[in-house]
């Protein structure tokens, strides 16, 4: 595995390299995939060489996921843990009603 020096990173500030090493895209995208979130936002986005025509899934406003749900689950801390419970509970059950 390659190693990086603060020189190193100071060489390529100074001269610009902006360049990164396709062996090196590939580790970074690997990891993010293993430990990406869907609904977390600031999870990085690595542009790919090629375009990708992806269509968009519409979702409606009132339709419960699982994502919604793991969003409270991550939103959870001792000083709101009864608030976001009842919440979670609420749309656990409305996804048994809509079955």
């Amino acid at each position: 595995m390659i190693k990086y020096s603060l020189n190193d990173f100071n060489n390529i500030n100074k001269n610009n390299i902006s360049k990164i090493d396709q062996k090196i895209l590939l580790i970074i995208e690997s990891l993010s995939k293993k430990v990406g979130a869907v609904s977390y936002n600031k999870t990085p986005i690595f542009k790919k060489q090629w375009k990708q025509n992806f269509k968009k899934t519409i979702l409606k406003k009132n339709e419960i996921t699982v994502d919604q749900i793991i969003t409270l689950l991550n939103k959870l801390t001792k000083n709101n843990y009864s608030i976001i419970k009842d919440e979670i509970i609420e749309k656990i059950k409305e996804i048994i009603k809509k079955e």
